[in-house]
């Protein structure tokens, strides 16, 4: 009986020590290493004044499915692919002005004309019932979780998080740039009406209670009528009175609700894909890059998230999940944050379940991974939530996604020379 206990615990501890050493052996999901074409040239074209007549779609949806994605996939197959890929068109805001900037590249790695995206783990029978759901970038059970409390919502990487004027978010790569989605400055065609006095917002940690400004504060012109009128008033009532109508201007006081307090920065410019630029012809749009940065005219805070390369879904830790946070049109000036799993992807695209509003277009979708430079975990932006889209299949059903734009290899090298001003530096990265 002894002996076969004993040999009953020696295969427990050799399968316990085959397990650590395989788990040693497994390897740790990694930032990649951005590897980038040369640039050789650089040539800007200034054209004539803009005008603002656009509208920020509301859902931006697109009649290329997960097959058609793949078909026609973005990945370059020529030296010319990679500089269409790399031009892009510049707004001035004190010029009301645009720039066009095209790219003359030199050597192009040969890893980037390779795709990297998975194979298809989708249901293909679809979803019959979601046709049925009012909300439709809410699956199931609300998953959101609100940052009302000051104490998270300025803890980092919440503290990123930011706010367009135009009805977006976006998240802070420094502290002068934002990133966020195309359609929420130019509509495909032309910009759109708020651009022209583009703001970007960033939820402090004090609160402002409604109807009391700074000059009511410091008093101003309001403050000193309401003390003028207070002091008549104080002659004219008793003290019963008066001590009645003070306990009941506290009370109201004490309820009253309160509006989270955002600190605003003015848009110097703006920098988008030239690839989004669509002709009238074009009835779709590519929702491929639904990307922008804005550069502001002074820093917005000091928290910001750097940029990486988007890995394949099946080399991200944690269940594959990915996780963003921005401000939904359903609950007014609310942050809210939220993560999930990632269904499938194409070479541009991520297609997931995580619940979102109107307003959450442009927030930045981040993972955990591990820096090997650095040697240490980091978070890094590695893609741009879109918005709504249904998927048809094969077999005639559809089901509804969420979007997010994956961050490429050329998608990378083009935000870091929009933050940087320099290709050097972002191959250096």
């Amino acid at each position: 009986m002894e002996k076969v206990r004993g040999f009953a615990l020696t295969a427990v501890l050799i399968s316990v020590i085959v397990a650590v050493a395989s788990a040693e052996k497994r390897p740790v999901p990694t930032w990649p290493t951005p590897s980038l074409p040369e640039i050789r040239d650089i040539t800007e074209f200034k054209s004539r004044r803009v005008q603002f007549h656009g509208k920020v779609p509301r859902n931006v949806s697109t009649a290329c499915d997960i097959d058609c994605q793949r078909r026609r996939t973005t990945v370059p197959t020529t030296t010319e692919d990679v500089e269409e890929e790399l031009s892009f068109e510049t707004l001035e805001m004190g010029e009301m002005a645009v720039t066009v900037t095209n790219v003359q590249v030199g050597d192009v790695p040969a890893d980037i004309f390779t795709s990297n995206f998975t194979q298809p783990q989708l249901d293909l029978e679809g979803d019959d019932a979601a046709l049925s759901r009012r909300k439709r970038n809410i699956f199931g059970p609300d998953s959101r979780f609100s940052l009302y409390s000051r104490k998270y919502r300025t803890m980092y990487p919440f503290s990123t998080a930011v706010k367009i004027s135009t009805g977006c978010s976006g998240i802070l790569l420094s502290p002068k740039h934002v990133l966020t989605s195309a359609h929420c400055i130019h509509d495909g065609k032309r910009y759109v009406k708020g651009v022209r006095k583009l703001k970007v917002g960033k939820q402090m940690s004090t609160v402002q209670k409604r109807g009391r400004g700074r000059k009511a504060r410091k008093g101003g012109k309001g403050g000193k009528k309401r003390r003028r009128n207070r002091r008549k008033n104080r002659k004219s009532r008793n003290r019963v009175s008066e001590t009645h109508d003070r306990t009941k201007r506290d009370l109201s006081m004490l309820h009253e609700p309160l509006e989270p307090y955002f600190k605003w920065r003015r848009a110097k410019r703006t920098f988008l894909p030239k690839r989004w630029l669509r002709g009238s012809e074009e009835p779709e749009l590519p929702i491929e890059y639904d990307y922008a940065v804005i550069e502001l005219r002074k820093p917005l805070g000091s928290d910001f998230m750097s940029v990486g390369i988007c890995p394949s879904y099946r080399d991200m830790p944690s269940g594959h999940k990915i996780h963003f946070t921005g401000f939904d049109s359903d609950r007014k000036d609310e942050m809210l944050y939220r993560f999930c799993q990632i269904q499938d992807e194409s070479d541009d695209l991520m297609y997931h379940y995580c619940d979102a509003e109107e307003g959450t277009s442009g927030s930045g979708i981040y993972i955990r991974l591990y820096d090997r430079e650095n040697r240490l975990w980091s978070r890094r932006v590695v893609g741009v939530f879109s918005g709504h889209q249904w998927v048809n299949f094969p077999n005639g059903s559809q089901k509804e996604f969420n979007t997010g734009v994956r961050i490429t290899p050329l998608k990378y090298a083009q935000i870091c020379f929009w933050t940087k001003g320099s290709y050097e530096e972002c191959r250096g990265a």
